[in-house]
Parts: C-alpha cells; structure tokens; sequence
C-alpha cells in the first residue's frame, strides 16, 4: 500500500536498504531483556544513518538495564565513536496496576521513554509533556506480547513530525507504534523479526490506510 513498507527480517540487513539522511522519526519498542541488550547499539548506528540530521529517536526501555542502554546508544562499546545525543527521557503511566520486578522487590507504575537525537540542526518541535497517562495495555498486548497502545505514541509523533514524514520502527510488532504514526498521516517503514508478526502490522496498517485514503486521496509512497 502506498505510505506503507513492512518487511519481515532483521533491522541490522533491512536497515542497509534505507537511504542514507531520509527519516524523520524513529520510534521503536525493541525487547528489554538481558538478553537483548546487544540490539541498542546496532539501532543507535541504524538511527545515526538513516535519520535526518537533528532527527528525533525514541524507544520505550525497562528500567533495570537503563544505564547500559542509554550508554550503547550514545556511544560506541568498541570504538568510542558518539552515536545519539541524549535528549531527554520521558514516560508512560501504568494507570490499571503496576510490573513487578522481583529481582528488586520493586512495583513500577512506568515505564521510561528515552527521546535522543542525531547530531545536526535541531529540529524546531512542539512543546511536549514528559508524562503520559494514555492507552489501554491489556488491548494492546493481545496482538503482541510486548505490544503498546498506538494512542502513546500518537502523542510523541505529533509533536516531533509533521503529516507526510516517514516514521521508521525497525522492531514494529504488530504495528502499534506504525499504526499511530499512520493515524497521522504520516509514512510509515516497519521491521520485524518475525513473519508473522509483520504480516499482522501490514494488515492492521493497510485498514488504517485505506481510511485515510478514503478521506484525504493519493499518499505518497515511501
């Protein structure tokens, strides 16, 4: 569908397709594990490519490996080279309960969204709260295990883009993030691991698109 590319594969290949200095916003819900911990710096050199300069980059992130995580995406383990800017970090409430996190007999009530940048020309942006308090998780998590509500990331994609510009999730799910950008008008790409998962991000996005295209005509092609 046009203003819409979902592919099945992994970020780190699929990425390499992607022009050099051609997206406005990255937005991304990648695992937060242990296990999962050496995907943050391929996505910091992903963003660092592709991004306009000044571009935005937003992930949502748990908050036991925080300090690894902003660390690998600002800067590179081997090298030393600076990747993303720090910007600022925000979040989302957990208004129907909280995550226990056993390991530190904790009950979080949020969960951290990390706003960084590609060095450059800052982008001029709308005022914006750090808090948000929107969407329902249980809905959300039907879909994907690790699904967010689209209403969250529609309020950040808002704020950080304008209608046509192309939003990148290189660990789409079943769209989520995508489908609010969508919502927007805006283009989407979108990466995921998992066939079948991708297949479910493109049909959920095509449903949105054919709206749009309903109600606004032709858009443009990614």
């Amino acid at each position: 569908p046009e203003g819409i590319r979902i592919e099945s594969g992994d970020f780190r290949e699929l990425g390499k397709t992607i022009p050099l200095d051609s997206i406005d916003l990255i937005f991304t819900d990648p695992n937060y594990g242990e296990d999962y911990l050496d995907l943050w710096q391929p996505l910091a050199e992903l963003a660092t490519r592709v991004l306009k300069p000044g571009g935005f980059f937003l992930t949502y992130s748990g908050q036991t490996f925080l300090p690894q995580v902003i660390s690998k995406l600002t800067r590179h383990e081997e090298t030393g080279k600076p990747l993303l800017e720090y910007y600022w970090m925000a979040g989302k409430y957990h208004d129907q309960g909280h995550v226990s996190i056993w390991v530190k007999k904790i009950w979080t009530q949020w969960k951290p969204i990390l706003i960084l940048r590609k060095p450059g020309d800052s982008y001029d942006h709308e005022w914006l709260l750090d808090m948000i308090r929107m969407g329902t998780r249980a809905t959300a998590k039907e879909l994907h295990d690790y699904g967010q509500s689209p209403e969250d990331a529609k309020y950040y994609i808002a704020k950080l883009t304008k209608p046509q510009d192309i939003v990148l999730d290189p660990c789409c799910g079943s769209g989520a993030i995508l489908l609010g950008a969508k919502a927007l008008d805006r283009r989407v790409i979108g990466f995921d691991i998992e066939k079948e998962t991708a297949e479910i991000a493109l049909a959920r996005l095509t449903e949105v698109n054919d709206k749009i295209f309903a109600n606004t005509g032709t858009l443009q092609p990614v």
